[in-house]
C-alpha cells in the first residue's frame, strides 16, 4: 500500500505548471504584505501605557536622562590585553 506521501509526491511531479502557479500566487500574496512588516527595538511595546513600572521609568528618565546603553571598558593591568596570560587567567 502506497503512502500518502508517495501520492503527494507523484501529483507534484506530474503537475509542475500548477505547482509553479500556486507557488507564485502564494509568493505574490506574501510580498504584498511585506511593506506592513515593522520592527521595533524599544522595550515600551511590551508594556501598556498605564503600567506602573513604565510610568516609574518615564519619571526617572524625565528627572535624570534616558539611558539605554551600557559600556564595558576592560584594560589590562600592564602591557597588552591580548596575551595568553591575560586571556586565560
Amino acid at each position: 500500500m502506497a503512502s500518502l506521501y508517495h501520492y503527494y509526491r507523484q501529483w507534484l511531479l506530474q503537475h509542475p505548471v500548477i505547482v509553479t502557479a500556486v507557488v507564485l500566487m502564494v509568493s505574490a500574496v506574501m510580498l504584498a504584505g511585506l511593506p506592513k512588516i515593522q520592527t521595533s527595538d524599544s522595550y515600551r511595546i511590551y508594556f501598556a501605557e498605564d503600567n506602573a513600572d513604565l510610568i516609574a521609568v518615564d519619571e526617572f528618565e524625565s528627572t535624570f536622562e534616558q539611558f539605554e546603553e551600557i559600556v564595558f571598558v576592560i584594560q589590562a593591568a600592564s602591557g597588552d590585553l591580548y596575551t595568553a596570560e591575560n586571556l586565560t587567567g
